[in-house]
């Protein structure tokens, strides 16, 4: 079995895992924490269409900080970063990261279709990047 077979699998039970529990379980694949973040950036910027550039930027354009708002809760619920640590990456205070995830987890409650279609679309394009 090779490399991305292995995965594959994982990641596919970390999904069946998830959702037996009710909880966000995470399985880690060997990347380190900081290119996990890029890569989660990179996939949120390619499913929002944002530059990656403005995305890190101080822009508060709400499509903007959306996309921010997906990271965080990507990053956070997803591949166990704590808030202080995502929020360090934009420069920003942990309750801001705390606040995000809040927001976003909201949308999720009411069916935001955006935040829905960005979430899914960044999670396949974080499946590609990893496999």
């Amino acid at each position: 079995m090779n490399a991305i077979k292995i995965k594959d699998l994982l990641l596919t039970a970390q999904g069946e895992l998830s959702k037996e529990l009710g909880v966000p379980v995470v399985i880690k694949l060997g990347i380190s924490k900081p290119d996990r973040l890029r890569l989660i950036i990179k996939s949120v910027a390619e499913a929002s269409g944002i530059d990656i550039a403005i995305i890190e930027s101080k822009e508060r354009k709400q499509s903007i900080a959306e996309a921010r708002q997906v990271i965080y809760y990507i990053a956070t619920t997803h591949f166990a970063f704590t808030y202080s640590e995502v929020s360090r990456y934009f420069h920003q205070n942990h309750t801001t990261a705390l606040a995000a995830v809040r927001r976003v987890r909201d949308l999720l409650s009411i069916n935001d279709r955006s935040i829905t279609d960005i979430i899914n679309r960044a999670l396949t394009q974080l499946l590609n990047f990893l496999s």
